[in-house]
């Protein structure tokens, strides 16, 4: 299928890791059919907190100029959210709930909402959508089953 994709972005992951995802990817024959945003876990804290909207961005460019389906894999949005208390806590704001920073809930709500709008535009507009998948729910999360599709 030529008009299918994958973004993958992976936040904070171990060398390890990172080269399981590549080569899963390069085994199914996936991997050309997929961006890869890799931020691992000796790199800076900043780039982990733009790894999901540069790949959110890719997504959408694909799906929307390019009219194709894309499945959007972002993991771990723990990572993201270590991210988030790490640099809440350098800049001195008063943390919340468990050290996060009280914006954390609207920086996740922002990247879902924007994945999901993303699927409910292109429904009606044509039969191309984004897809999200996320996996890795950090632990002040209110739905943390651990699994959330939004297909």
């Amino acid at each position: 299928m030529d008009n299918f994709g994958i973004v993958f972005a992976a936040m904070g992951v171990k060398h390890d890791d990172a080269d399981f995802f590549r080569r899963t990817f390069e085994e199914s024959g996936a991997l050309s059919h997929v961006a890869m945003f890799l931020n691992m876990a000796n790199d800076p804290v900043a780039e982990r907190l733009i790894t999901p909207k540069v790949a959110l961005t890719a997504a959408e460019y694909l799906a929307f100029e390019h009219h194709m389906h894309i499945l959007v894999i972002l993991t771990d949005m723990t990572a993201f959210a270590e991210a988030m208390r790490e640099v809440s806590s350098s800049k001195g704001e008063i943390p919340s709930r468990k050290g996060f920073p009280g914006y954390l809930y609207s920086e996740l709500a922002m990247i879902y909402e924007r994945a999901i709008q993303g699927k409910i535009i292109r429904t009606w507009q044509t039969s191309c959508s984004p897809h999200m998948q996320k996996w890795g729910t950090p632990e002040i999360w209110p739905l943390s089953s651990g699994k959330t599709s939004c297909l």
